[in-house]
């Protein structure tokens, strides 16, 4: 069977909506796209014919979700998803931070190529300048990186990198970035731009907080932030977590919070007043 194309189609890269079995002669034909009837012979500018075009974007479809299915794997009622901007960072294999991440999809759709995004990342190496962001083993998470309290301290396991233990014991840092997880436990690490991230806990993947704690030398958490641009908890999240707080004995009043809005500090002080300004569904 022959195959006919509507020019004006081909000259504007619509690939499959002009063609049509040559049945009756090209000039009975009409193209759906209102371009009239300019039509040429098919030719090898694109083999496929137009019959299988559903097939294959069904193939395509079927195949982003696969891949993208990350984002929201072990999602659960209330949980914080990763937030847009570092979807790529989450799909990537190499986990490329999410900045340079889009630099690599500007790349992909400034070259007009025909194979979907997620297959071209996957054949790019990282360039000698750039590190992914570190993924924690979820066999290493549990014994490096989860913490339990004593008091209004937290104390964090034996395998805790070292260097970062003799960091805040020094008293040379005190940020340490933490997530929490379904069941509430909580996980903390030093955030290192670009390589450990609030992501690198689980992969991306849902959690239920995530923000900053501000810890002296002794371990004892000083101050408290929602600040985290891979989650973005907003105030019911940050209520919630300082109510929490409050249930294990943390005395609100002397505690400093600092909540970010995404724009800006929108309000450093003391946690107590902040959290008795939430509405009562939020404080819960």
């Amino acid at each position: 069977m022959n195959y006919w194309m509507c020019l004006k189609c081909r000259e504007s890269g619509h690939h499959y909506g002009g063609w049509y079995p040559d049945a009756s002669g090209a000039g009975a034909l009409v193209c759906p796209l209102g371009h009239g009837s300019l039509w040429g012979p098919y030719d090898s500018w694109d083999p496929r014919p137009p019959i299988n075009a559903h097939l294959k974007a069904q193939a395509n479809w079927r195949r982003l979700v696969e891949k993208v299915s990350k984002i929201v794997e072990g999602s659960f009622d209330d949980c914080l998803p990763i937030q847009p901007p570092y979807y790529l960072e989450a799909l990537d294999p190499l986990h490329r931070y999410g900045p340079e991440a889009k630099l690599q999809f500007d790349a992909w759709a400034a070259g007009d190529r025909k194979e979907l995004f997620l297959d071209w990342l996957e054949k790019q190496p990282l360039p000698p300048s750039v590190k992914g962001v570190i993924q924690v083993p979820s066999d290493k998470l549990v014994a490096s990186h989860q913490i339990r309290f004593n008091g209004e301290r937290i104390v964090v396991p034996d395998r805790f990198p070292q260097d970062w233990r003799d960091a805040i014991e020094s008293g040379r840092y005190h940020e340490l970035i933490f997530v929490m997880d379904a069941a509430t436990y909580m996980y903390v690490g030093i955030k290192v731009r670009g390589r450990f991230q609030h992501s690198s806990f689980f992969g991306g993947r849902p959690v239920k907080m995530a923000g900053m704690l501000h810890v002296d030398s002794s371990w004892r958490i000083r101050r408290v932030s929602n600040a985290s641009g891979h989650y973005a908890p907003g105030p019911a999240k940050l209520a919630d977590f300082l109510t929490r707080l409050k249930d294990r004995g943390f005395n609100l009043a002397t505690l400093d919070l600092q909540y970010w809005d995404g724009r800006a500090w929108a309000y450093s002080g003391k946690a107590k007043p902040w959290l008795d300004q939430q509405p009562t569904a939020m404080a819960v």
